[in-house]
């Protein structure tokens, strides 16, 4: 066996002793740790969950007529939670009505977009008579908000989803 500088060849057998001699502890420490969970007020607390964040809208940059249309259908869409909600939405988005998008520059510089929902007189008479003429005005940093055109169909269209149980 070589031996090197400061090496007694005696080393080994005393880590092994050292191993034994620390094991008893180690099996004390953990059945001391697994003790104090059971007494009320010693244990840690376990993490709870974390809560789940409210339902928000996602805001994402408008800068055309397809990104406005969709931000006004993902809005609604947030509205209605519940399943009666949903078939609301379905409804109307079946009634095959024509959506369309308007830019509008404003002096301070801020571009907002009125999105435009028209159903034709033609589509059926199941259809609400509010639902022919709405209209939402976007922002151009995805904020939505029902606009007053068209005696403020489209917050009707938002009143029902909330009857409807979509929430606020």
């Amino acid at each position: 066996m070589a031996t090197y500088p400061g090496n007694t060849g005696g080393g080994l057998r005393r880590t092994k002793g050292l191993r034994w001699a620390l094991l008893p502890l180690l099996l004390a420490f953990s059945a001391i740790t697994a003790a104090c969970e059971d007494v009320p007020g010693l244990s840690t607390p376990s993490p709870s969950p974390p809560a789940a964040p409210p339902a928000e809208v996602r805001r994402t940059l408008v800068i055309s007529e397809d990104s406005a249309l969709l931000a006004v259908q993902e809005y609604l869409l947030s509205k209605a939670t519940s399943a009666k909600a949903k078939t609301y939405l379905t409804d109307l988005y079946a009634a095959g009505g024509k959506w369309s998008g308007k830019g509008e520059l404003l002096k301070d510089g801020i571009r907002t977009w009125s999105v435009m929902l028209e159903i034709e007189d033609g589509a059926g008479n199941q259809i609400k008579p509010y639902w022919r003429q709405a209209c939402w005005t976007v922002f151009d940093d995805g904020k939505v908000l029902p606009s007053p055109k068209y005696d403020a169909n489209a917050l009707r269209i938002e009143t029902d989803l909330q009857q409807l149980g979509g929430g606020g």
